[in-house]
């Protein structure tokens, strides 16, 4: 049984399926070149601000406030801003008096050492995990073994549009924050160094002079001085500077603000654009099927009808033909309305 029709069909579809091969393939060279660019360019930025959010001081102890929850995120809405509002809390008169001339009460207690060490060494800590946890990609100067796993983990989530909204909704605050309490944040730093720096005094003193005791009497001044240079000065030297941790974490924190969001938000939109424009993988697997089903229908079931008609006298309805014709010519009557659509939403001439 002969027909014309058929007979056709593979030479057509052959024909149509590789200008349609030859069009999507430069189309996917194009549009694979335009998303790795905007791709390489997120990533490039992704790691200068990794670096960037990289703490140069890491400050351990605190209260035990445990800061980093059971999904390897930063408790910034609970343990976070708890911190925050008690090392602002400590001071807080000072700004007021500044900025509303609101005296301090005097009835109020002055908050002893141990609160303004403790409320210090928590802050400090929960500032050196912030830009090291989700949503931040700092990376961490410590190790802490089945913590930090959790944390890189979540931190190892695609950069999102939601993600970039939550590191915005963590800076905004921690800038209100220093807009209207740094004063109070400042001295909170300062009160707690000269305290640490007032015990390590005595603990110094207290072990220089057990030294010279089991040494004797018999040792001069130059000794003594080279024992105190050498063995208990040091311990003072090292005193953290609390106050100057806290201010370049919070100009940090402006820096961000200021000029890091803007281009990471910048970059991640370019690339989000380029991937609803090209939506490179739907497209890449409807050409797949379009191709593989006018293949099968247009061009193989053809050549194996006629070959069987031709073998063994095979013989098939005389819709058949029509109904290939149908199958295999809807796919690009498809694809043709999409790209009608397509130029149609243009926006230009």
């Amino acid at each position: 049984m002969e027909s014309s029709i058929l007979e056709s069909l593979p030479t057509i579809h052959g024909i149509l399926i590789g200008i349609g091969t030859a069009f999507f393939s430069g189309f996917a060279m194009f549009a694979y070149q335009k998303l790795q660019e905007s791709k390489d360019n997120l990533d490039g930025v992704l790691s200068e601000v990794g670096n960037f959010s990289t703490p140069t001081t890491y400050i351990g102890g605190g209260d035990g406030n445990n800061l980093i929850a059971d999904d390897g995120s930063l408790d910034w809405d609970g343990v976070g801003k708890n911190i925050l509002h008690d090392a602002k809390s400590i001071f807080a008169y000072i700004d007021y008096e500044e900025k509303y001339g609101i005296p301090q009460n005097p009835s109020l207690s002055a908050p002893d050492d141990a609160r303004i060490c403790s409320t210090t060494r928590s802050l400090c800590m929960l500032l050196s995990q912030l830009f090291v946890s989700y949503p931040f990609s700092g990376k961490s100067m410590v190790h802490v073994s089945g913590v930090s796993e959790l944390v890189e983990s979540k931190k190892s989530e695609p950069f999102t549009v939601e993600r970039i909204q939550e590191i915005q909704r963590r800076v905004s605050f921690l800038s209100w924050c220093w807009e209207t309490s740094n004063r109070a944040l400042i001295l909170l730093g300062q009160r707690c160094s000269e305290i640490e720096r007032a015990q390590a005094e005595v603990e110094a003193r207290s072990s220089y002079e057990e030294s010279l005791s089991r040494l004797g009497d018999n040792i001069d001044e130059a000794e003594k001085k080279r024992i105190w240079d050498t063995f208990h000065q040091p311990r003072l030297n090292m005193q953290a500077d609390y106050a100057k941790i806290i201010s370049e974490f919070f100009n940090k924190v402006q820096v961000y603000r200021e000029r890091v969001l803007p281009q990471l938000s910048n970059c991640l939109n370019n690339h989000r654009i380029f991937e609803e424009r090209f939506n490179f993988k739907t497209t890449t697997i409807l050409a797949f099927k379009i191709i593989a089903h006018i293949f099968v229908f247009g061009v193989l079931t053809p050549i194996l009808l006629l070959g069987l008609a031709a073998d063994v006298n095979l013989v098939w309805h005389p819709l058949l033909p029509y109904f290939l014709i149908v199958v295999t010519v809807a796919p690009y009557l498809y694809v043709w309305f999409r790209l009608l659509r397509k130029v149609r939403s243009f926006s230009f001439g």
